[in-house]
């Protein structure tokens, strides 16, 4: 009788640890299309501006109860100037060393073209960077 009640108490906690290791794994799979639903704005904005004589862009993006939300930001918010090459860059500051023009977008893609200072001060022209991995759709928010 000791032997069943050892068995079964080592059956139940070996259950309870693998459950609770089963809910601590992350579902990679979930993860990836969480990331890429934040990141992919141009699935629920179009529309698409550059503000005329600023680096800001405007957006009509889809709330979460698919209403329409005109929404602006500054570039610099999400892009970096990196040796006049463009990168996705929280706080990156790119407006202020780069002119932005000839936007681009689509049900999937949303690019830019740019002219960015390098390190040396010559101007370098970056043509259609995938500003998609950039900026989310935060409830109809940029």
């Amino acid at each position: 009788m000791q032997f069943f009640q050892t068995l079964t108490s080592f059956i139940l906690t070996t259950a309870y640890i693998g459950a609770a290791h089963a809910l601590a794994v992350p579902d990679n799979n979930a993860l990836a299309l969480e990331l890429e639903s934040r990141s992919n704005a141009a699935a629920t904005c179009t529309l698409w501006t550059l503000i005329p004589n600023t680096a800001n862009l405007r957006a009509s993006c889809d709330t979460v109860d698919h209403k329409p939300h005109l929404t602006e930001i500054p570039i610099s918010n999400c892009v970096a100037n990196r040796n006049g090459g463009l990168a996705c860059q929280k706080n990156g500051g790119a407006g202020g060393s780069c002119v932005f023009y000839d936007i681009k977008f689509g049900s999937d893609f949303f690019a830019i073209s740019a002219h960015c200072k390098d390190d040396k001060g010559e101007i370098v022209t970056t043509v259609n960077f995938d500003m998609n991995q950039c900026f989310s759709n935060e409830n109809g928010n940029l």
